[in-house]
């Protein structure tokens, strides 16, 4: 039996008598990535070998081999292509795919920083399009990140996306799943898989997901690619699952976006699904629209229909079991029994994902109605300037003054508190209003919570110092 768990070990070897392996291109929680060769046709591939310690169960055989060949039903040409996937006499999984010669969307953020604009969009809808032909097929990717997205030079075109490593996909057609559903993380246990700095609230929490879940997780990548950072990051993985779960959506703050564009995104980083695009058909017309002249668009946003995406959701019972779970779990996937969902958030029951030509479309602003001018009669105007230098003028009153003061800790890491309201990762940059002051909480795990009052005499930056929790006297879990 081959000792497949040490990476290296497969190096110069056939697999299942047809894939001679060359070399190891990656390493993850799941398995090892090789480039190889199928012998048979002389095809390069990339082969992933799953760990035989993730390999031990027939369940976990089942699942893989149902999930695989739902993945191998994608023929897109943003998505990665599955040529074949088996198991050996001894016991190995493994999948065969197309191997993509270029970056992946995480490199190039790596070296380039935020990129422009543009090559944001064109980026973004072809990211578009191999989801939505993931969703029309019934599937979740669960794990989109910038890792998973190839950046490809093609003779002819530039920036030709890929979208691979489906391999914590999940299919609707799986067994715990009714027909035509999408189903939740996990099965009964309730398991929670992906990658914490982009992960959905509702994926943080266990709950059933459907097509938006993903659009959130695209929505964080597009505000990397935009800024170069996360919009929800901590030290520790359970301080960036609660940020997802109860934290504002973090302003862009970069010149040249279109305001259109940083709409959109911060409208996928809505906490509740319904508050984001629908689908990712309509997230891509939403994309390609987005870099047009204003003059261009034919409706405007409506304050009825606005989603509003700063709303910060209070801190829940459900938040609180994800944070423990990620606490004692492993990173990559942490298993707790999941979170009961509250009524606001709709049925438990997975949601049904409809067939991409009718797909529920968000609900349009209405058209601006453009009203003549019409100019006032000359008498009206004489009327209304007569005596006008004798009448004061009513000044209003001059808002309260207001200053930000940044408040930062030592050892780094920590959260920054307003009550029940999470304002983000220190550094944190806090608005003080004249005459009220503020009192937050600084917090970082292993460390005891420092409460702090911010008011007029404040420094504009405030270094917390944060003391490291004893554990003598401590209550055991």
């Amino acid at each position: 039996m081959l000792p497949v768990d040490s990476d290296e070990a497969l190096v110069g070897t056939v697999v299942d008598g047809r894939f001679a392996i060359e070399a190891l291109i990656g390493v993850g929680g799941m398995g090892a990535v090789y480039r190889a060769t199928q012998t048979s046709v002389g095809r390069p591939v990339a082969l992933k070998v799953v760990r035989r310690s993730r390999a031990g169960d027939a369940g976990t055989v089942r699942r893989f081999f149902r999930e695989a060949r739902a993945v191998s039903r994608l023929n897109h040409p943003n998505c990665v292509v599955l040529h074949d996937f088996g198991q050996t006499p001894t016991g190995l999984l493994y999948m065969a795919m197309e191997l993509l010669p270029g970056k992946s969307l995480a490199q190039l953020i790596t070296e380039q920083g935020r990129l422009p604009a543009e090559r944001v969009v064109r980026i973004g809808v072809q990211i578009c399009d191999g989801l939505s032909e993931a969703h029309r097929l019934g599937l979740l990717h669960r794990d989109l990140k910038p890792e998973n997205v190839m950046v490809l030079e093609r003779p002819g075109a530039s920036d030709v996306v890929k979208v691979l490593d489906f391999g914590i996909a999940k299919a609707m057609d799986s067994d715990d799943a009714p027909p035509g559903a999408l189903p939740s993380p996990g099965t009964a246990s309730g398991i929670i898989a992906g990658t914490p700095a982009y992960m959905s609230p509702e994926a943080a929490q266990a709950w059933p997901l459907d097509a938006r879940s993903d659009l959130y997780s695209l929505g964080v990548v597009l505000f990397e690619m935009l800024t170069g950072r996360r919009p929800f990051e901590a030290a520790e993985a359970v301080a960036t699952l609660l940020l997802h779960v109860t934290a504002p959506v973090p302003e862009l703050d970069v010149p040249g976006v279109p305001a259109g564009l940083d709409t959109l995104v911060r409208s996928l980083l809505a906490k509740a699904p319904d508050d984001r695009p629908a689908s990712a058909t309509v997230l891509r017309e939403r994309l390609d629209a987005a870099l047009r002249p204003p003059t261009e668009v034919s409706h405007t946003p409506s304050p009825t229909t606005a989603p509003d995406v700063q709303r910060p959701a209070r801190p829940t019972r459900a938040a609180f079991m994800t944070a423990l779970a990620v606490a004692l779990g492993a990173i990559g996937v942490w298993i707790w029994p999941r979170a009961e969902a509250p009524a606001s958030a709709g049925p438990t029951e997975p949601i049904a994902v409809p067939p991409a030509a009718t797909t529920r479309a968000l609900a349009m602003p209405a058209p601006v109605e453009t009203i003549p001018r019409r100019e006032p009669e000359p008498t009206t105007a004489v009327a209304a300037r007569h005596g006008l230098d004798d009448v004061p003028l009513a000044v209003a009153p001059a808002a309260p003054a207001t200053r930000v003061v940044r408040v930062d800790a030592t050892p780094p890491g920590a959260i920054v508190h307003d009550g029940d309201v999470v304002l983000g990762k220190a550094p944190q940059d806090v608005t003080l209003t004249a005459g009220t002051p503020r009192r937050l909480e600084v917090k970082r795990p292993g460390y005891v919570a420092a409460r702090i009052t911010l008011d007029d005499t404040s420094p504009a930056e405030l270094v917390v110092p944060l003391e490291r929790r004893s554990e003598r006297g401590l209550k055991p879990l």
